[in-house]
């Protein structure tokens, strides 16, 4: 999903909704991302995020029709630039949100902390 859209499917500022989004696994394919991406790549995606049980393993998704035609394809190319500049945006998000937490810890006393429990 990440190396198809640029960001990751379940995400939120804050780690319990990130959490309950997982659980819930429904799957959004936003317009703006996802309008290039095939069909076949999107069903691929959706049997991924099947609960384990149902999940295909990793040689069937090596088979699937998606993986089979994108490795026979020199016309994939063009479509990956938007992909690798959403992943680029969501790898700057990261390293910012991690700045930013290193920034804050370094500035918590034990003080702090025991004044918030």
């Amino acid at each position: 999903y990440i190396m198809l859209a640029g960001y990751p499917p379940f995400a939120s500022e804050d780690d319990a909704e990130t959490i309950e989004l997982i659980r819930a696994a429904e799957v959004v394919f936003e317009e703006d991302a996802w309008g290039q991406i095939s069909d076949s790549a999107k069903d691929l995606i959706m049997q991924i995020f099947q609960n384990e049980k149902s999940r295909p393993s990793a040689k069937k998704v090596l088979s699937h029709p998606w993986v089979k035609s994108f490795a026979d394809s020199s016309e994939n190319g063009s479509l990956l630039e938007g992909q690798l500049k959403r992943l680029k945006e969501f790898q700057n998000k990261t390293k910012f949100r991690k700045a930013v937490l290193s920034y804050l810890s370094s500035k918590v006393t034990d003080r702090d902390v025991a004044n918030e429990k």
